[in-house]
């Protein structure tokens, strides 16, 4: 039996097993069977690498699969010059074994001469342009017969499929660095490199790839990427090798998300110091593959219960050597905790452990239980009314009146005594009577007038006064006209008052509702030049009034302009009033009504909540927060501390970040905007509350 050598032996060997688990008899060769050769084939056609991916011998097909996986197929190569050349594997090390010859093609037959005198032909039986069915014959029983072997053949691309590059992966026991292992190049007397290329998403492909590296070193089969691009998508890395200055292997591009790299440990915050009106944080360097920078947070608890957790971003510092932090603002909550988080330039993040700090700001006031809130339109001044130990006097928790300086951020006096409501308005903003300014407050149908600095009371009107000489008998709200009358409501009726000194003179009275609603849930508000606009919390109609000079009611008529309200605490059952727009808005609602025509003339999108109104009503001021999630189970995460600016005439917003939780937002009478916060929230019904100023752009 003659011994082939090569390529073509290894695949008669496999049909030949093949044959003989078949039994049957052999197919034999006669002159006649080269008449289905296919001659149209040329040299051109032929030229390339080709590999065979199955067989067939006694009409039985088989696959043919590499002898050595890790290694890839063996093939043959058909160059020009007429060199011919096999690439053979011994066993999985993958050290090519190459035979090389001179190749020519002559009426469909290829023949094949080798140095030793051996020529081999094959016969082409079909061909297109990625494919080939060549046969072999071979008498491999000695019967003096030649035996047909048919093999079908595809094109082969060495460079993709040489096993150096298909090894190239990334180093899975790695995690926290983009690392790529690949096999040794296994033609040690060739070799000349290996390279290592990057691209990144948007563009990741091999046209667009970077050279990361040259290796010289064949036992060098590793590299780490230490300085990746910062970016948010994927990174694309592949191998290339070179043999004798030729590429021999080229990867797959590997695409890798460096999102999921993940940070060894997390950073150690040492600790958070008070140091006067500053909190000095200290850490340790934090050394983490692809840093990007610290970011310094605080926190309202130490993140165990993510109900109330909340945190804001204080500073963010670069130079991973910078360990310490003095924050010169803290943040107005009370004994806040404060965090390290560690970036790298993915986005990635780890956060250090949660340290509390023993602080509270100055301009905190509280905790009160809010029933009420009013703002002066000449000074800098808010006044509070609600249940607190505020007062000096108060050794429980008592109803005071708070009149604040927003200014200067201080408690400048309150009631000497408590301050009693049954379920009234229990004050309005400061009047500018004849006799001067003065603070009425509703003290069970009690009408105090109090100075509204010092809140001193100057006099008083009894209740019993009231009902006798006026059968005013449950107070439940009262305003001041500019044409200087005072006008009050009960349950019933609307009353005109003329003032003198600490004498009352009723001028006119109406029932202002014709059907009683049944409870005290009535309001009033002053709009326009001289009228009086009687709503109550659960109508959708109001009742207009004007007021002459002579204290006579005019005109009244039901108007489609709600003062209606859905919240139960009194201090959000308000109205906002430009008077100079002649435009109301009421708290937590969305419509702006003209108090001219009655009609809406602009509203807020769904997701927005009125808390207050320019003085010339070109902006709405808002917010996300629905005011009753306040003292409610609602997670913080969906509580924002910000402003939104609603602008009436183009619908645009404005988003302003605020140190705290909006509940009312007020422009003062030189067109600064302030916000009434409380700095954090909790399921109970007390809050610290402060003043902050707005920076309006």
């Amino acid at each position: 039996m003659m011994k082939f050598k090569g390529y073509r032996y290894l695949i008669i060997l496999l049909l030949t097993i093949l044959a003989c688990e078949s039994g049957e008899e052999e197919e034999t060769f006669t002159p006649d069977d080269d008449t289905n050769v296919n001659t149209n084939v040329k040299i051109e056609d032929i030229l390339g690498t080709w590999f065979i991916y199955s067989g067939e011998f006694m009409d039985t097909s088989v696959q043919i699969a590499p002898r050595f996986p890790v290694c890839g197929y063996e093939y043959l190569v058909f160059s020009e010059n007429s060199r011919y050349e096999e690439v053979l594997y011994n066993n999985d090390d993958c050290v090519p074994v190459k035979k090389t010859g001179n190749w020519k093609i002559e009426n469909g037959i290829i023949s094949i001469s080798f140095s030793s005198g051996e020529v081999e032909e094959l016969s082409i039986i079909d061909f297109k342009s990625s494919e080939l069915v060549i046969r072999f014959l071979f008498d491999f029983d000695d019967d003096g017969n030649k035996d047909v072997f048919k093999a079908n053949l595809k094109r082969y691309d060495p460079i993709t499929n040489n096993h150096i590059a298909t090894s190239f992966e990334r180093d899975s026991d790695e995690t926290s660095l983009l690392k790529f292992n690949w096999k040794q190049e296994t033609d040690v007397n060739s070799f000349t490199g290996y390279e290592v290329y990057r691209s990144i998403d948007g563009s990741c492909t091999k046209e667009n790839a970077v050279l990361l590296t040259e290796i010289g070193d064949i036992n060098n089969t590793t590299f780490i990427d230490y300085d990746p691009p910062a970016t948010t998508n994927t990174l694309c890395y592949f191998l290339r090798v070179y043999s004798d200055d030729v590429l021999v292997g080229e990867s797959r591009l590997l695409t890798e998300n460096p999102k999921d790299l993940i940070i060894p440990n997390t950073p150690n915050l040492n600790s958070v110091s008070v140091d006067g009106e500053t909190i000095l944080l200290e850490w340790s360097e934090y050394d983490i593959p692809y840093f990007s920078h610290y970011e310094i947070v605080y926190a309202s608890t130490d993140g165990t219960n993510l109900l109330f957790h909340e945190e804001d971003s204080v500073k963010t510092i670069n130079a991973i050597e910078e360990t310490s932090f003095l924050d010169t603002d803290p943040p107005y909550i009370e004994n806040p905790f404060y965090a390290v988080y560690a970036y790298n330039i993915f986005g990635t993040n780890v956060v250090s452990n949660y340290e509390q700090v023993t602080f509270r700001q100055k301009d905190l006031f509280g905790p009160i239980y809010l029933s009420h809130l009013e703002v002066d339109d000449d000074e800098p001044a808010v006044y509070l009314h609600g249940s607190s130990q505020i007062p000096s006097w108060a050794s429980y928790d008592a109803y005071a009146i708070l009149r604040l300086n927003y200014d200067q951020g201080v408690l400048e006096s309150t009631t000497s005594e408590e301050v009693y409501v049954a379920g009234e308005f229990p004050f309005r903003k400061p009047f500018n009577f004849s006799e001067g300014k003065e603070l009425v407050v509703n003290g069970r149908n009690n009408l105090h007038f109090l100075n509204p600095t010092s809140l001193s009371e100057i006099f008083s009107f009894g209740s019993f006064y009231l009902f006798e000489e006026f059968n005013v008998s449950s107070i439940v709200d009262f305003t001041y006209t500019k044409n200087g009358f005072l006008v009050v409501i009960d349950t019933d009726s609307i009353f005109i008052f003329q003032r003198n000194g600490e004498e009352l003179m009723l001028l006119d009275k109406q029932i202002h509702f014709e059907t009683h609603h049944g409870d005290n849930l009535y309001r009033i508000i002053h709009v326009n030049d001289d009228e009086i606009i009687v709503g109550h919390k659960n109508d959708q109609e109001s009742i207009l009034y004007a007021v002459d000079d002579n204290g006579i009611l005019q005109n009244r008529r039901v108007i489609t302009l709600p003062l209606s309200s859905d919240y139960i605490a009194k201090y959000k059952n308000t109205s906002f009033y430009s008077d100079s727009g002649n435009l109301l808005i009421n708290y937590g609602q969305r419509k702006l009504y003209s108090t001219i025509s009655f009609q809406v003339e602009a509203q807020l999108p769904e997701d927005l909540f009125a808390l207050g109104l320019s003085n010339d009503a070109k902006f709405i001021f808002a917010s996300t927060i629905d005011p009753d999630w306040f003292g409610s189970d609602v997670q913080t995460e969906f509580l924002k501390r910000e402003v939104l600016l609603y602008d009436t005439e183009t619908s645009e917003i404005q988003t302003i970040k605020t140190k705290g939780y909006p509940i009312r937002i007020f422009e003062n009478n030189v067109g600064e905007i302030f916000s009434i916060s409380i700095p954090e929230n909790q399921i109970i019904t007390g809050f610290d509350v402060f003043v902050e100023k707005i920076n309006f752009l």
